[in-house]
């Protein structure tokens, strides 16, 4: 990423999509710091507080969503010591895809999505059905 800033400007980069592989705290604060835009697919178990402020996986704050059906928290939860945002979609499988993204979006779901395309080498058309 710091090659690439050197090599184009920061005034070229849209953001960062990126799957669960990319996660942690320094690389998030990293990003953050260098005001980074980001949307990474988080682990389902990754740990965030609930509404009360205790420690919980991600997917129970999703736990309710019946399939295709998408939930953005509205509110900043702090992860691995950095503020992001998470939205969920359940997928037609039952499985859980949460986005942690740097701002509130509330189409980080479907700007994740657009990574699929180096998954299947076409522009990506983005159904719930293709997670």
């Amino acid at each position: 990423m710091k090659r690439f800033i050197r090599q184009f400007g920061k005034g070229r980069l849209q953001g960062l999509l990126a799957d669960r592989e990319f996660i942690g705290e320094a690389w998030l604060a990293w990003l953050k710091s260098e005001q980074v835009d980001f949307h990474i697919r988080i682990k389902k178990d990754a740990k965030v507080p609930n509404s009360r402020g205790e420690p919980v996986q991600a997917k129970r704050l999703f736990r309710s969503l019946k399939a295709g059906g998408a939930l953005v928290l509205l509110a900043a939860k702090t992860m691995t010591g950095v503020d992001v945002y998470l939205s969920g979609l359940r997928l037609a499988d039952g499985g859980l895809l949460i986005v942690a993204s740097s701002k509130a979006c509330p189409d980080a779901i479907e700007t994740y999505g657009e990574r699929w395309q180096i998954e299947i080498d076409q522009p990506c058309c983005l159904h719930k059905s293709v997670f």
